[in-house]
């Protein structure tokens, strides 16, 4: 019988791996989505007027030496570690990255501990 199928056939027919499918659409709001780029947009404004004003205030003389170093003492002591606190506060980790999180801080504390 010509038509009956031999077992050596399926070893020649062409193996259908996820190779072979079609790669999967990206997910709604992703990283290149509209909403995503918007938002960087207006973050990258902010931070860009930010820098400008002081560039325009240190250079108008506004801000002198002694100013400067209030200012970069405030952001150091308080302002940075308030908006890192906040943000860590605000995150909403994805499953498997909590346990990496801990161990991460865990070796940091043990550093600082150590110095």
């Amino acid at each position: 019988e010509p038509s009956a199928a031999r077992p050596s056939d399926a070893l020649r027919a062409p193996p259908t791996t996820a190779v072979d499918a079609p790669p999967a659409a990206p997910p709604p709001g992703g990283h290149l989505s509209p909403d995503a780029l918007e938002m960087l947009g207006k973050v990258l404004l902010e931070v860009m007027s930010i820098q400008l004003l002081g560039f325009l205030l240190k250079r108008s003389g506004a801000v002198t030496p002694v100013t400067e170093a209030g200012i970069g003492h405030y952001v150091a002591v308080i302002g940075f570690p308030c908006v890192l606190f906040s943000a860590l506060a605000e995150l909403q980790p994805a499953a498997g990255i909590l346990p990496l999180m801990l161990v991460i801080g865990s070796a940091k504390a043990l550093v600082f501990g150590a110095a």
